[in-house]
C-alpha cells in the first residue's frame, strides 16, 4: 500500500459492494470531515475481519488511513473514536 494519509470524521456507507471470492462482505465507505461536510471515499480491502465490525461504527467519529491499492483508494487501519477524543481532535484542527 503506498500513499497513505490519515483522516478523522464521521462514517458513512455509500456502498455494499460484491463478496470477495472467498464470500466476504466489502463495503465502499466515506469518513466525512465535521467542520465542513466534505470527506474522503475508500473501499475495504478483501477478506478484512474489520468488514464484520464496520456496521455498529456507521454514523460514529473514527480515525482512518487510507492508502493506494492497485490504484483505488483503500482502508489500510480503521479505529471508532469516543466522543471525547474527537472534540479534542476538532479543537486542534
Amino acid at each position: 500500500m503506498k500513499n497513505i494519509t490519515r483522516h478523522y470524521g464521521i462514517l458513512e456507507l455509500i456502498e455494499r459492494m460484491d463478496n470477495s471470492v472467498n464470500g466476504n462482505p466489502r463495503f465502499e465507505l466515506a469518513v466525512i470531515d465535521a467542520n465542513t461536510r466534505l470527506g474522503w471515499s475508500f473501499r475495504t480491502r478483501n477478506d478484512d475481519m474489520i468488514n464484520y465490525m464496520l456496521e455498529g461504527w456507521l454514523g460514529q467519529p473514527v480515525e482512518v488511513e487510507i492508502g493506494t491499492h492497485y490504484g483505488k483508494p483503500t482502508c489500510n487501519w480503521l479505529k471508532p473514536l469516543t466522543e471525547n477524543q474527537f472534540n479534542k481532535i476538532l479543537e486542534t484542527a
